[in-house]
């Protein structure tokens, strides 16, 4: 009698067991399903849907023949005078290719500080106003001109920044001296914190001493 209880109990756990691998295979076999359908679909979609950014188109600037070569040379810095050509960008008016212009000299005025200095970060030190690069200014290479995008007009300006050896060195001696106050700087935080450091340690020894003499009076007393 025990060993038929033993064996039906054993057929009822081995047909459980069955049903639940069926199942869990079903259920495998729908979500795979289920996800082809998605990876499908979402395919289909991205092939269907448009390019929401159009395509940028490059504008051709045609120039007239009196326009100077210089404007479109590099900036030379092989012999004592160093020439640094200005342009701004082509703009609907002459006065905002002025405007132009006056921001792009700027830019111009920094970057030969930070090339001469070698410093990324040294036209911010190093002030550059704009009385500083109106005289550096060549007075012969000055240009306004007209630059045709298809039909429509528009307007450039551009001049030339020249630098002599007494502007080098006069950069060169306004860094050091930054970097001179920047050194002083440094020692004055370092003298400070030293005597701080040296004020707290002499009152804690005074103290210390002060206690010291406090205890050897009182044992004498006694």
């Amino acid at each position: 009698m025990r060993s038929l209880n033993f064996v039906l109990c054993l057929a009822f756990i081995t047909v459980g067991i069955a049903a639940k691998t069926s199942a869990a295979v079903s259920t495998d076999a729908e979500i795979t399903s289920d996800a082809g359908t998605v990876v499908d679909q979402v395919a289909t979609e991205s092939v269907a849907k448009p390019l929401s950014v159009a395509p940028s188109i490059a504008v051709a600037f045609t120039y007239p023949p009196n326009r100077p070569s210089w404007v479109d040379h590099q900036p030379d810095m092989s012999g004592d005078l160093h020439r640094w050509p200005v342009v701004s960008t082509p703009a609907s008016t002459a006065e905002l290719s002025r405007q132009g212009l006056a921001a792009q000299l700027r830019a111009a005025a920094e970057t030969y500080v930070e090339t001469i200095l070698g410093e990324a970060n040294a036209a911010s030190v190093i002030t550059i106003d704009d009385d500083w690069i109106e005289s550096h200014l060549s007075a012969d290479l000055q240009y306004e001109g007209e630059v045709f995008a298809g039909d429509e007009v528009m307007y450039e300006s551009a001049t030339q920044l020249l630098f002599e050896p007494t502007d080098r060195q006069s950069i060169q001696t306004r860094w050091k001296s930054h970097q001179v106050g920047e050194r002083l700087v440094g020692l004055a935080i370092v003298a400070f914190i030293g005597g701080a450091l040296l004020f707290v340690t002499t009152a804690g020894m005074s103290v210390v001493v002060r206690r010291a003499e406090r205890r050897v009076t009182q044992a004498l007393d006694q």
